[in-house]
């Protein structure tokens, strides 16, 4: 019952966390020395597998399975190589996720059988800028004038920005079957960040199948296996943002505490999802959400806390749960879970609890 986890960042963090919940033990590997998932990991061993990849595969062989929560190619192309040395079962798609990595390439794939948002050479602005490569909102930026666009370079994506409400989806295949989970809605901050995950039971029958038929269409036309999710944007009709085909950070928490859904034992053995739109799965109002606290508390996304240390968990009132960690400067951040019976209790909890932890704070 244990599991291995290659990288002790924000996705680490969230594969730590749910491996506790289903009383599973976890070890975190990062080459760095104190990565933010290691005050929430059953264990940590501090290596370079890319230069240590010996001691590595003796470490692993006490483990389960391997769980890759990292981006990096050259680690992640070394798992790939060395898989029939390791003796845990790696639960990754290596082949889908270096296709994916490269936006450039993943819309290539999706343009023909979805709708994605139309490319700066064929739209009026403003415009989003992303990096090729990279997940969250580092390198992101909106312009509004075709003489910024010429400024950024070659090594980024420039497409249509799409006002709207953003929504997420989780699905797994495995052997040959495919399984949905829960929608979310996705609320960012003004650096492109995402800071708020809501799983609320008020998203539309008509979101929730949209959701499904582009789940179903990419799964007809790529080769996909685990754990894989959908962005959308919806702004009079619903265009595809990106597919992520590795674990994620913020939404599977969020997931577990609205529906007792546990997305990395669904990983493992998938059993609570549904193989194709055929019912809503019943959804408890759950807010999750980090900000950050100096002269005022704002909300913040979680790319902001991959330098925090000490990020440990402290009980509070008016929440489910609460993570602390201290910046560099000096200031507090935090990841915030409420659940409530009904969004508007919830936001009462919400507004209490932001009174509260400003105040003891400072």
């Amino acid at each position: 019952m244990s599991v291995l986890i290659v990288g002790g960042g924000l996705q680490g963090f969230e594969l730590c966390y749910l491996a506790n919940k289903s009383n599973r033990n976890s070890m975190i590997v990062d080459r760095k020395a104190n990565p933010i998932a290691r005050s929430i990991s059953d264990g940590f061993f501090q290596i370079d597998i890319t230069d240590q990849f010996t001691k590595f595969r003796e470490f692993a062989r006490d483990f389960e399975y391997i769980v890759p929560a990292t981006e990096n190619q050259e680690t992640l192309k070394l798992l790939q190589k060395k898989d029939s040395e390791l003796k845990p079962e790696i639960l990754f798609d290596f082949n889908s996720f270096f296709m994916m990595s490269n936006k450039k390439q993943m819309y290539n794939e999706l343009e023909p059988f979805v709708d994605i948002p139309p490319k700066q050479t064929e739209s009026e602005p403003p415009w989003i800028c992303k990096p090729t490569y990279g997940s969250g909102s580092q390198g992101v930026r909106k312009v509004n004038k075709k003489q910024q666009v010429e400024t950024i370079g070659t090594d980024y994506l420039v497409q249509k920005y799409i006002e709207g409400k953003h929504y997420s989806t989780e699905a797994i295949s495995r052997d040959g079957e495919t399984f949905e989970y829960v929608t979310t809605v996705l609320e960012f901050d003004e650096s492109y960040g995402c800071c708020r995950i809501i799983c609320t039971p008020k998203i539309s029958t008509e979101i929730l199948k949209e959701q499904s038929e582009i789940i179903k269409k990419i799964t007809n036309n790529l080769n996909i296996n685990y754990l894989f999710d959908i962005q959308t944007v919806r702004n009079n009709k619903t265009y595809l943002i990106e597919v992520n085909t590795r674990f994620p950070s913020q939404t599977p928490i969020a997931v577990y505490w609205a529906t007792g859904i546990n997305l990395l034992e669904e990983m493992i053995k998938p059993d609570k999802g549904f193989e194709t739109y055929s019912k809503k799965i019943e959804v408890d109002p759950v807010v999750f959400e980090h900000f950050k606290i100096d002269d005022e508390v704002t909300n913040i996304g979680e790319i902001q806390l991959i330098n925090s240390q000490n990020y440990r968990k402290y009980s509070f009132d008016h929440c489910e749960e609460l993570y602390l960690g201290e910046l560099p400067d000096g200031s507090t951040v935090g990841t915030v879970i409420f659940k409530s019976k009904s969004m508007e209790e919830l936001e009462q909890k919400r507004s209490s609890f932001y009174s509260e932890i400003r105040k003891e704070i400072n």
